[in-house]
């Protein structure tokens, strides 16, 4: 039996089952093996998080994923970390461009799997920064205790990832904006304007979470790339014009894909914290912006 299947089999760690020849098979392997032993602290990590956010589930199958990449960043980390004291680079400079950082080539790297991260990961910036929002407490960026430095940043990015995708039941795949209209006026309250742009495919609407804050993220489709539109609840944020085209290099995941970086462009309206993040050009991700702001 390989790791995958013993952690998947044995998640939740402390829950009970009976003693079936895979069970004991997958026990004796996690009892020898370091790395899914350690792989397995993680998980209470992640369900402390969860429970901060009523009725997320948690669903096995997107854990054991979300968990084996947290343990392939870690890696990365862990090494970036080892060459900066070997070669005299700061460890705080893994990940900042150059393609130093790039994810792991693997099923779970594509780009648009680390569009998603890197889209969390703007709104994540959108929350904790800048002085349109100081009500909204910043991130917390340590998952464990023994978490700390771009580890802990990286670990942080990743458990925002697994709370969207642990609500991802709650979603609409269509291309008719009056549907979605409707759905996110259901699951929310939120009354939206959506994106009408020439070229531009309405694709998807889903509930995310955001620092513990549910709200919606719409996805269109633009010439091949994906286009996210968050929505994020703030009743007590001013309202906010967009105020230019940030690239979130440097930010939570930044290296989605080799040699690009996503952009974003954020503003309030009504009570709810917008954002745009893409690969779209600044000048058009900017009109599109604006387009949309009150």
């Amino acid at each position: 039996m390989d790791c995958h299947e013993a952690r998947a089999r044995l998640l939740p760690w402390d829950h009970p089952r009976l003693a079936t020849p895979e069970i004991v098979e997958a026990r004796a392997h996690i009892e020898g093996c370091t790395d899914c032993l350690s792989f397995l602290a993680l998980d209470a990590a992640f369900r402390r998080r969860l429970e901060r956010v009523e009725g997320a589930g948690i669903p096995i199958g997107p854990r054991v994923r979300i968990l084996e990449a947290l343990a392939q960043e870690e890696a990365l980390v862990l090494e970036g970390q080892d060459l900066g004291q070997k070669s005299g680079t700061p460890p705080a400079a893994w990940g900042r461009g150059g393609g130093t950082g790039a994810p792991p080539s693997s099923s779970e790297g594509s780009p648009q799997r680390w569009m998603g991260r890197a889209a969390v990961a703007a709104v994540l910036l959108l929350l904790s920064t800048g002085p349109h929002s100081p009500d909204v407490p910043a991130p917390q960026a340590t998952v464990g205790p023994e978490a700390s430095g771009p580890l802990a940043v990286a670990r942080a990015g990743l458990v925002e990832d697994f709370l969207r995708r642990a609500v991802q039941v709650e979603h609409i795949e269509t291309s008719d904006a009056r549907e979605v209209s409707e759905f996110l006026d259901r699951e929310l309250g939120l009354s939206a304007r959506l994106v009408e742009e020439a070229g531009m495919e309405l694709a998807r609407a889903e509930v995310c979470v955001v620092d513990g804050v549910r709200g919606a993220v719409v996805i269109y489709k633009v010439d091949g790339k994906v286009l996210y539109h968050y929505l994020i609840p703030s009743p007590e944020s001013e309202a906010r014009k967009p105020d230019g085209v940030r690239s979130i290099a440097g930010g939570i995941d930044s290296t989605f894909a080799p040699g690009t970086d996503p952009l974003f462009v954020s503003w309030v309206s009504r009570g709810v914290e917008h954002a745009l993040v893409g690969e779209l050009p600044p000048e058009d991700l900017l009109r599109v912006a604006l387009s949309q702001a009150d």
